[in-house]
């Protein structure tokens, strides 16, 4: 009876209103406010667990109506989203529940597919009832969606060893894509690699199923130890979110082609009662287990502490295992200085593989006391100098006394390498004789004395350009001439450290030895041959259209050409490309006009100071000069081998007009077998008439010059 009465004294108020309103003196913000409290009256009160809800998670929502209706209120609630279910799809209340609040559940349903954060909306009503504040009323909120899925690529990828097992690239997606996903896999080396599949495509229904490429290492009988490529993977799809994805994926090569060890170290410096671990593995897979034994000599001073035993089988060939290097215990001797001590570690294997039975390697080092006498590299870190490029790069390591000197430590510095290596003088002594008694050679130096002797001396070493010495102009510390250049690949080289102190105490000079021999601990590295080409005759000869060869691939003839030089490749390593011209697409001179600086050159394929090698026996074919072309009459080249006619199209009268110009003599760009071609004539001669000697009939089987890039 009350909720009637209150309802029709309501309605009364509103009818009121309605009707007299323009009688009453009442303000705008007092009409305004009547009217919030008749609209906010009947409605409800939402009140959430959280703001946010993750996919996969359950939250709560309560609800409870904001006044006593006068009959019942049926609450629709809707979720208008495939992310998120409700438990209810309806609440009602009542007279007697409308202050309790209802529980709904919203579930983030757990999927695969991946989704931008954002807010989702619960919706309530229309309402439904039959008090005439709370029908039709609606109402809402809001809840932020966190999806746990991530857009991109799984890849799982295992290295492949040449002339052994495969390498394997799996791939997946990390959540489920709206359309298909294709992958494409780019072929970092296609001379290293050889791929079994470069694209695929995942769809809604296998996007998490992985999927293979098998890798394969191309087998060759080339020394390559280890090569590391990047292999660049690439997405298109409709979906936006899978779309113009990239990912880079390094693989390394394992070669196949020298039997032996790897040891991190070359060498070791190690204090009275420490160790050193050192890492080993085989450089390649033995057909049977190779047992190997490893031991340190003398046993007083040194000993294998773990891993003196070790067993490599063809699976794990190449997977490191350590071994432990211990030193003599301290022996509390710290008050005199003590002389360093030799240890020598030995590596042996035995093995039914007779390429790894009987392999033996050894290491050396020392053992020395903290107070000792003596030097400190690279503060006993790695004495590893890496590789230099033959072109002029430079390394360095740091040297000091291990003790304060008695008097003045003279340090000679030698290369064992001189030709490939060696001490700048840069910062230190350069040789002036004081080193001959030391070291038998002129060599420069460094002092220590008892203010600068624990301080770290730079020491550079640079590597040597091939010309310096190609010439006979470079000799060795002894006077002898370095060797000419030849396409040797890399060249080693330590630095041999020698110290000399006259004035020392008895105790010191034990270390500081005048008996010509260095110490132990040498910094050592690698010089890379990076100046030297190949070249190389093809063995059979081709008339003078290239152009018209339906064999061959290129878009013109002079890119048949050089597919020309490709396909009779002797398995020599790189790109090659043929010494030839046709005044377009590939020419040296133009006309010739502006020898020797050659503005008109296009695509040349000599390089400047460079020296280009024959194939067949590592002679000297010609040095070029800083302009890319070959210095004629020189007394160190040998010229092209074999009495053979080579195509060229390069111009000029031998000694006479000697300026690598285009001939018009090109069999109509070597695309036709009539009229004329100019050639050379190679008959070992290291003149212009090699390259450009004679005209000649261009239905002749005449061969190329292949020049290594």
């Amino acid at each position: 009876m009350l909720h009637s009465t209150f309802r029709t004294a309501i309605i009364i108020v509103v009818l009121f209103f309605n009707s007299c309103l323009p009688e009453l003196d009442i303000s705008k913000e007092q009409i305004r406010l009547f009217q919030f409290l008749i609209l906010s009256y009947s409605n409800i009160e939402i009140k959430k667990q959280s703001n946010k809800i993750n996919e996969g998670q359950i939250i709560k929502i309560y609800i409870k109506l904001k006044n006593e209706p006068f009959s019942n209120v049926t609450v629709p609630i809707n979720v208008n989203s495939n992310l998120i279910q409700i438990n209810k799809n309806q609440l009602t209340f009542t007279s007697s529940n409308w202050n309790e609040y209802q529980e709904i559940q919203l579930n983030a349903i757990e999927d695969f597919n991946y989704i931008n954060n954002h807010d989702e909306y619960i919706y309530f009503g229309p309402f439904i009832s039959s008090d005439f504040f709370y029908d039709g009323k609606t109402n809402s909120t809001s809840i932020f969606y966190i999806n746990n899925d991530s857009k991109g690529i799984n890849i799982s990828i295992s290295n492949p060893t040449e002339g052994g097992a495969n390498g394997i690239l799996n791939l997946s997606l990390q959540s489920k894509p709206k359309g298909n996903v294709i992958l494409n896999i780019m072929n970092p080396s296609p001379l290293d690699l050889s791929f079994s599949n470069t694209s695929l495509t995942f769809t809604p229904s296998n996007w998490n199923m992985p999927q293979s490429i098998t890798i394969t290492a191309i087998n060759d009988t080339l020394t390559e130890y280890t090569e590391n490529f990047n292999i660049e993977i690439s997405s298109s799809s409709s979906d936006k979110d899978y779309d113009n994805l990239s990912l880079t994926v390094p693989i390394s090569i394992y070669d196949n082609d020298i039997p032996g060890f790897t040891v991190n170290i070359s060498s070791f410096s190690i204090q009275e009662g420490s160790s050193q671990v050192a890492n080993i593995h085989l450089n390649t897979a033995p057909s049977n287990n190779v047992n190997i034994t490893i031991t340190a000599n003398p046993s007083s001073l040194c000993s294998i502490s773990a891993g003196n035993s070790l067993t490599f089988t063809p699976v794990n060939y190449n997977i490191d295992q350590s071994f432990t290097i211990q030193a003599k215990p301290l022996d509390n001797i710290d008050n005199i200085t003590e002389s360093p001590t030799n240890c020598s570690v030995t590596i042996t294997s035995t093995s039914a593989d007779l390429d790894y039975n009987g392999l033996t390697q050894d290491i050396k080092g020392e053992i020395y006391d903290y107070l000792n006498a003596g030097i400190i590299l690279n503060n006993n870190g790695s004495i590893a100098l890496g590789t230099l490029l033959e072109s002029g790069n430079t390394s360095s390591f740091t040297i000091r006394l291990q003790s304060e000197p008695s008097s003045n430590v003279i340090v000679c510095l030698k290369s064992n390498n001189y030709c490939e290596a060696t001490v700048d003088t840069i910062g230190i002594n350069p040789p002036d004789g004081t080193c001959i008694s030391i070291t038998g050679l002129d060599v420069p130096y460094i002092i220590f004395d008892n203010l600068n002797w624990n301080s770290n001396k730079a020491i550079t070493i640079k590597a040597r350009h091939d010309w310096d010495y190609r010439s006979g102009g470079l000799s060795t510390e002894d006077g002898n001439p370095c060797n000419p250049p030849y396409p040797d690949g890399n060249k080693s080289f330590s630095i041999q450290i020698y110290t000399y102190c006259p004035g020392c105490n008895s105790n010191e000079q034990i270390y500081y030895h005048t008996n010509n021999n260095p110490y132990t601990a040498t910094p050592s590295g690698t010089v890379q041959d990076d100046l030297d080409y190949y070249s190389f005759v093809t063995t059979t000869g081709h008339n003078g259209d290239f152009a018209n060869d339906a064999t061959l691939s290129g878009t013109n003839a002079i890119q048949k050409a050089d597919d020309f030089c490709t396909q009779q490749n002797p398995g020599l390593t790189g790109t090659f490309k043929a010494l030839l011209v046709d005044g377009t697409n590939r020419s040296a001179c133009g006309t010739g006009t502006d020898y020797p600086g050659c503005s008109g050159k296009n695509d040349w394929i000599l390089k400047p100071n460079k020296y280009y090698f024959r194939n067949t026996d590592d002679q000297l074919l010609f040095k070029t000069d800083a302009n890319g072309f070959f210095i004629f009459g020189d007394p160190y080249a040998n010229g092209i081998p074999g009495s053979t006619y080579i195509w060229t199209g390069i111009d000029g009268i031998p000694s006479v007009t000697e300026n690598w110009a285009n001939s018009v003599n090109n069999c109509t760009g070597w695309s036709s077998i009539l009229l004329s071609g100019k050639a050379g004539k190679p008959i070992n001669t290291n003149t212009y008439n090699a390259i450009s000697d004679n005209i000649y009939s261009c239905n002749l089987t005449l061969k190329l010059l292949c020049i290594q890039q």
